[in-house]
């Protein structure tokens, strides 16, 4: 597929990773990148790079009329806005949360078959899978097919099996377009938030690390044992970027898992992070309730499979290093 002959909508292009999805595209001299977001969250730093090859679009994307603009002479999107937030804001805004991206799902779908897309990207995640499929740490990765019958620990994951239906549907429906749905789980790297109350994981246990003793104390919640599998974001733009170039020999790819198959309990993550810093930090553990999700793991040889042997190349150790620098120099920066 020839990339530089093409037109490209990133929906919540200002977040993670519509942001790192960006970057890859310039780097592939892709002609024309159109970027929409809302700007709800981190308006501070990821738009900041882009270049005259990047349009930009403010807008909501619960209104038809800012979907139908923002699809204008376009040949690929990649759906990837979303309301999103921890567990908690799930569990407070559990309603808010379904109603607006079921909205903007649908929203994004309309315009997209009005004005003839031919390739349509879903992001969607590894919490569409049962609750009760995330209770064991150590338990056998879970494939794609037992999403059904769903069982969603969070509204967020029944937005994203709706989603998923939907386009299933109009691939069926209309064979002029094409659809990709991924399943990603735990993806980390370069422009993820740093917030010490809303941001990822890794960015802030590792800006806790370079913050101590400054910034004390450097707690984890529970007793840690959890597990998760991280994929480094350079690993699931490779997958998504396949994806769209597969399509030349399929109607439809996925749902597909995109992950690491390599887990990791969360208290030997904070020890990793703590060794890459070289300083003695002393680890606190607050009490708190159980943790939802015991484990995260998917099973992930569907994509190795269909995507011409895929896999994740990052390791957890090197992406860390890598997240390490790179919270740090942004720091350094401010």
């Amino acid at each position: 597929m020839d990339w530089n002959k093409r037109s490209v909508l990133i929906t919540g292009g200002n977040g993670f990773i519509g942001a790192n999805l960006i970057h890859r595209l310039i780097n592939m001299d892709v002609p024309m990148i159109r970027v929409i977001d809302n700007m709800e969250r981190d308006k501070h730093y990821n738009l900041n790079n882009i270049n005259e090859k990047v349009e930009f679009i403010q807008g909501d994307l619960r209104d038809k009329t800012v979907c139908l603009e923002a699809c204008k002479d376009i040949d690929i999107v990649f759906h990837f806005a979303s309301k999103v937030g921890g567990i908690a804001f799930y569990k407070e805004y559990a309603a808010d949360v379904l109603s607006y991206n079921i909205s903007i799902d649908m929203q994004m779908l309309e315009a997209a078959r009005k004005t003839k897309i031919r390739r349509y990207i879903y992001l969607s995640s590894a919490y569409v899978y049962p609750l009760g499929r995330m209770q064991d740490p150590y338990s056998i990765p879970i494939s794609e097919a037992e999403a059904i019958p769903a069982q969603p620990a969070i509204s967020y994951g029944w937005a994203k099996l709706i989603g998923e239906t939907a386009l299933q549907y109009t691939v069926e429906q209309d064979q002029t377009m094409k659809g990709v749905i991924l399943r990603l789980s735990n993806v980390y790297g370069p422009y993820q938030s740093m917030d010490l109350k809303r941001g990822s994981i890794i960015p802030v246990l590792i800006r806790r690390a370079i913050e101590y003793p400054n910034l004390k104390p450097y707690l984890i919640y529970g007793a840690g044992e959890e597990t998760r599998s991280y994929c480094y974001i350079s690993d699931a733009l490779d997958a998504l970027c396949r994806a769209v170039e597969k399509l030349s020999e399929y109607q439809l790819i996925g749902p597909l898992n995109i992950g690491s198959e390599d887990r990791i309990r969360i208290i030997d993550l904070v020890g990793k992070i703590i060794d890459i810093s070289g300083k003695k930090i002393k680890v606190e553990r607050k009490k708190a309730p159980p943790p939802v999700l015991k484990s995260q793991t998917l099973d992930c040889s569907q994509a190795n499979l269909v995507l011409a042997g895929w896999k994740t190349k990052v390791t957890i150790d090197e992406g860390l290093q890598r997240m390490y620098d790179y919270v740090n120099d942004k720091m350094n920066f401010q």
